[in-house]
């Protein structure tokens, strides 16, 4: 149509490959500042998996509440001794780790697999104005100079990613409201880039430890982020009554003694341990599937866990209750959702060991509606 006299024209959305590119340069050019754009800038990418809506849409909106959480969530297992003498240093001072660290020690929580949630259940008083004070200092510092290319004097700044809700230091009375407003194409373009950004992103954080502590990358890796992949094979012994003792995939039979655990939603893509994303299976569909999304006869199947009140959904809540086991369902299905709205069409699905299919997109986004 033809635009009105004194029609403000809306922003042109960014092309996913500038997206790559700027985002590229950003994280390779982060290097004199610790830690906390990697921090952010994965906490950004989790945020935005973690929302979108039933069509796999990100959202425009993003909470700083959810950044900074997700930032505290990232540091809170990184604030552990490294092999048994102190945490690593990652930054030139006084931090985020610092600040759990102290949290941890105080509260007793020193221990590796204390999780976030069982920390906040402990003192939620106490665990809520840590929260907070870590909200604002995301807000404050990280979010402020994230799109700055470079460090020092010599940085340029170029707004690409985000506008904000607040200007200057965040007040504390805005915690609960401020927000980002992600500029034209940004949360499809990130959405579709997660995969990639967040390996270079890793990688890059590992590095600047590496040099920080004086240590090989190659032992940093399960410092820095293996926690967030647990050792799920031993959920199979929960699972096999679940399954009548089969392969989910294939119905052979399997026992605790043979049987693997899947991430049905590929943990190179989620990042989801939740039980409802756990399935048992034989060795070799374990090892077939890998890490390739469902085609539509099991992703229907699977998609049953998802449905509140039905009888698979009930079995797993009634499963995780018995033995006190995690699980997020609105989690598990929104980062389904993400994981498929990702794919581009002509991505392969697997249906079974000798059948893989191109992806019907529509199709596979209306099961996980």
């Amino acid at each position: 149509g033809i635009r009105r006299r004194g029609e403000m024209r809306s922003a042109p959305k960014i092309d996913p490959l500038v997206l790559a590119q700027k985002c590229f340069v950003l994280i390779d050019t982060t290097k004199k500042s610790g830690t906390y754009k990697y921090a952010t800038l994965l906490a950004l990418l989790n945020v935005i998996v973690r929302s979108v809506d039933k069509q796999g849409r990100p959202t425009q909106k993003v909470m700083i509440s959810d950044i900074g959480c997700e930032v505290m969530r990232l540091y809170w297992n990184q604030a552990v001794p490294f092999k048994g003498k102190v945490p690593l240093q990652q930054a030139s001072g006084p931090d985020i780790v610092t600040k759990i660290v102290r949290y941890r020690t105080a509260h007793n929580l020193k221990l590796p697999r204390v999780t976030v949630d069982q920390a906040r259940r402990k003192d939620p008083t106490s665990f809520n104005n840590l929260e907070k004070d870590i909200i604002k200092t995301v807000a404050d510092m990280p979010i402020q100079l994230l799109q700055k290319f470079g460090d020092g004097k010599k940085s340029r700044e170029e707004l690409f990613l985000y506008g904000c809700s607040w200007k200057g230091n965040l007040p504390k009375k805005q915690i609960e409201t401020a927000h980002l407003t992600l500029k034209p194409g940004v949360g499809e373009g990130l959405l579709l880039l997660s995969p990639l950004l967040r390996t270079q992103i890793e990688n890059q954080w590992m590095g600047y430890v590496s040099d920080l502590n004086k240590l090989d990358t190659s032992a940093l890796n399960d410092y820095l982020f293996g926690f967030m992949r647990s050792a799920v094979t031993k959920f199979a012994k929960y699972l096999l009554p679940l399954q009548g003792g089969t392969c989910f995939y294939c119905a052979t039979r399997i026992n605790q003694g043979n049987a693997h655990v899947d991430h049905v939603i590929p943990w190179s893509c989620s990042h989801d341990d939740g039980l409802d994303n756990l399935v048992a299976t034989c060795t070799p569909c374990n090892s077939n599937k890998s890490a390739t999304l469902l085609g539509l006869p099991h992703l229907k199947n699977w998609s049953k866990r998802l449905v509140v009140g039905s009888p698979e959904n009930l079995a797993i809540t009634n499963l995780a209750a018995k033995h006190t086991l995690f699980r997020d369902l609105n989690l598990t299905h929104n980062l389904a959702r993400a994981a498929y709205a990702q794919a581009r069409p002509g991505t392969s699905v697997w249906n079974s060991q000798d059948n893989v299919v191109a992806i019907d997109l529509s199709a596979s986004l209306r099961i996980l509606a």
